[in-house]
């Protein structure tokens, strides 16, 4: 019986695949069967347009699968993989190089190259013939691509140098033309003025799918003429093309059957493109996207303007809208889910609504600025460690040209790159953060709050898309501890502000009986009435947020009346009744 063969191909650029790269390696493969009596298996393994230098084709490749067929034992004991030339196999630094050729001889899976014609078995591997010029093939291997690698990014060294006169490439962003000497781009102004659309109804609260169905409504052709789908306004929202720039990228894209391998390359060229949205636009939809993946989902009707924002202070979960004997309330998720440790205490959604932007809209500029220049100061100091680490970075690249063994700084680029992206995607945090100017976004908020209260029924869903926007770029996070009293209760609210800044808040509510009407209170508790209220303490503590519910629980009704809310108006429940649940 005839031992099976199978081949493998592979080269690195997309253009090979016009030549005769590939017929050339299966030609070479069938040869080799019928001079040495191998059954080629119908099954042939390519990896077309894959770099085997950081070994994409053994992990996300074809390689890749016949890997897992020897591993499965799915490839018989005694077969032979036959590849051109070691490089075809492998680009990887000698030692993980050596460790997949290996992988494989252990298996039982004989490699052979053709070209210069050599087996490789678990016999012959180990002698000083066969494993010398192996090592030194690997080395020749890694280090051609190395030297590959840097040819390229000398090229788009140059080709950075020349952008502000010649465009590095004819394909653009959709709302974009290129001129016919390429030196310049033209705004496409039909088409920019559609991409400003889907900034603005970001930043007003809307999400990408909300947005696709206005967008086919006033822009039905869309950018290319395919309309719009959600993850295409998504890209459109992340894309830094909007305010110039661009990051060149080098690698393949996704095909069928094969991940793509394209990374960034280099740092992004600013002003490449012409902007057509201002970098604070930019931000604001930044945070607005930001906020509504941590809201946990959609929302219809905007029924609650603090979706993500509020957390119940006894067991930590996320306080949702539940619906108890007809009325709308707050209560935490736990308790909703019968969650051991959760409560179900609820308190009525639309007082608590009305009370916080009440509330809220006390505030002065000066209460959520935090410390003046702390953003700018942050950006400063992370620009500036990027900078270092960029320089580190290079410094090691050109070492690492000039060093016999290239492999020894590895270890040190990763952790250089690693470092590169953390303090990027912190400056670019830190940036967003400056751009939403906590004073602006108050003011948003307050004018927003009144329209709210007078609005007709067909602007109020709008107005309160627009609130609730203002209000993830205001508030990071509420805390709610919910103190029954009888037929009354007291919610404490610790407000986190985004910029680091807490406002505490106390409201006290009571059903109405035959003796009264049911109404509500909200009063701020400033740092001067901690003592006589114990209200200052952060809901995030247990201890804290125990000793507070221990408080206000034995608070006496004479305190509570002539001390706590004294001079501070009534409000009638919603409806006249029930302003909390059972």
């Amino acid at each position: 019986m005839t031992k099976k063969a199978f081949s493998y191909a592979r080269f690195s650029t997309s253009e090979q695949a016009d030549g005769r790269s590939l017929r050339r390696q299966e030609e070479a493969a069938q040869a080799y069967c019928s001079r040495h009596g191998l059954t080629l298996d119908e099954r042939s393994f390519a990896d077309l347009g894959v770099s085997g230098y950081h070994g994409s084709n053994a992990t996300h490749g074809q390689l890749g699968d016949f890997l897992e067929l020897v591993k499965d034992k799915r490839v018989p004991t005694g077969s032979v993989l036959i590849v051109e030339n070691i490089d075809r196999l492998s680009r990887l630094p000698p030692d993980e190089a050596t460790a997949l050729i290996m992988q494989l001889v252990n298996a039982g899976v004989d490699v052979v190259t053709v070209s210069p014609e050599q087996r490789y078995s678990k016999s012959n591997i180990h002698s000083t013939g066969v494993w010398v010029p192996l090592q030194v093939a690997i080395c020749l291997a890694a280090e051609e691509s190395r030297k590959k690698g840097e040819r390229l990014a000398d090229a788009w060294s140059d080709k950075r140098d020349t952008v502000r006169t010649v465009k590095l490439s004819k394909k653009g962003p959709a709302w974009l033309k290129l001129t016919a000497d390429r030196s310049s781009w033209l705004i496409l102004e039909d088409k920019a003025a559609a991409v400003r659309r889907i900034f603005a109804l970001a930043i007003d609260g809307n999400g990408v799918s909300k947005i696709a169905g206005i967008l086919h409504t006033e822009y039905p052709d869309g950018l290319t003429g395919k309309g719009w789908q959600p993850g295409f306004i998504r890209d459109i929202l992340r894309s830094r093309s909007v305010i110039g720039e661009y990051h060149p990228h080098v690698g393949t894209c996704a095909k069928k059957g094969r991940k793509s391998t394209r990374k960034p390359f280099g740092e992004p060229i600013k002003g490449y493109f012409p902007a057509i949205i201002d970098d604070e636009t930019f931000y604001r939809a930044q945070t607005a996207l930001n906020g509504r993946k941590a809201g946990g989902g959609r929302t219809t009707g905007t029924p609650n303007l603090f979706n993500g924002l509020l957390y119940d202070a006894t067991d930590g979960r996320r306080l949702t809208i539940n619906t108890t004997h007809g009325k709308k309330v707050l209560v935490s998720s736990g308790a909703v889910r019968k969650i051991k440790g959760s409560t179900f205490r609820s308190i009525g959604y639309d007082m608590f609504e009305t009370a916080i932007l009440s509330a809220l809209a006390e505030l002065k500029p000066a209460d959520v600025l935090g410390k003046p220049n702390g953003v700018q100061d942050r950006i400063a100091a992370l620009a500036g460690k990027l900078t270092a680490v960029n320089r580190n970075r290079d410094a090691v690249k050109a070492k690492a040209a000039t060093a016999d063994d290239v492999s020894v700084f590895f270890a040190l680029l990763t952790d250089l790159d690693k470092q590169s992206k953390t303090l990027a995607e912190e400056l670019e945090l830190a940036k967003a953060e400056a751009a939403n100017q906590q004073s602006d976004n108050l003011g948003e908020l307050t004018s927003l709050s009144a329209l709210l209260r007078d609005a007709e029924d067909e602007d109020r869903d709008l107005l309160r898309k627009k609130t609730r926007a203002a209000l993830r770029r205001l508030v990071s996070e509420m805390r709610v501890l919910i103190v029954p009293r009888g037929a009354e209760r007291l919610i404490a609210v610790r407000v986190y502000l985004a910029t680091g800044i807490d406002r505490d808040y106390l409201i006290r509510t009571w059903s109405a009986s035959r003796c009264r009407e049911g109404g509500w209170q909200c009063r701020s508790v400033l740092v001067a009435d901690a003592a006589p209220l114990g209200l200052a303490v952060d809901l995030r503590d247990p201890d804290e947020r125990n000793c507070l519910a221990s408080y206000l629980t034995a608070l006496r009704d004479e305190t509570l009346k002539s001390i706590v809310f004294h001079g501070y108006p009534v409000h009638p429940l919603p409806n006249g009744n029930g302003g909390h649940g059972e």
